[in-house]
């Protein structure tokens, strides 16, 4: 698995680690398979139908950085990213 990480300084001088899971979910049905990628906090959002599975879970701290890890994955070449915003890391809950 990778291990991709950035550290924040925090306000106390100390170092964390920011990255969120990105789960990987696939789903087969008479109409074909249909990927879906989103954030595991963004799970309940999803409208995943009952075929569908978790295939593959990842951890990164910008959305650049998981669709470049998604890409990969899918053997997809490379992820071009739209605009440098997209490096920004997630904001954290504290």
């Amino acid at each position: 698995m990778f291990a991709w990480y950035r550290l924040l300084r925090s306000e106390r001088g100390s170092y964390k680690v920011v990255a969120s899971k990105h789960e990987l979910w696939k789903e087969e049905d008479a109409e074909g398979t249909e990927y879906a990628f989103f954030l595991s906090r963004d799970r309940e959002m999803q409208q995943l139908g009952p075929n569908a599975r978790l295939l593959w879970t990842v951890d990164a701290d910008s959305y650049a950085e998981a669709m470049t890890k998604y890409y990969e994955f899918m053997d997809w070449g490379e992820y071009k990213v739209m605009s440098p915003k997209d490096w920004e890391p997630y904001p954290t809950s504290d």
